[in-house]
């Protein structure tokens, strides 16, 4: 996975999101997979100031959908390797 900035993100995924979904969790970093297959974020969340991640893949419709969310942690780094 590498870096991706946030205009990237946005024009590649940024439908996905839920209008209630700034009340519980902060965005941090985005990445992805050399083909912009896969993309990545890793999150803050705003209630207990842990961090997660969430797994974007195309569906059949070829349009990003999360694929899996990972077990909130206690450091960023944590959250970084799930997304590895």
């Amino acid at each position: 996975m590498k870096p991706l900035d946030q205009a990237r993100f946005e024009a590649l995924a940024g439908y996905i999101r839920r209008p209630e979904g700034r009340l519980f969790a902060q965005e941090l970093e985005f990445c992805s997979d050399d083909a912009a297959r896969v993309l990545g974020v890793l999150v803050r969340d705003l209630t207990d100031n842990d961090f997660g991640g969430v797994v974007l893949g195309r569906d059949t419709r070829r349009r990003f959908r999360a694929v899996t969310v990972g077990d909130f942690c206690e450091t960023k780094d944590a959250a970084r390797e799930f997304l590895r």
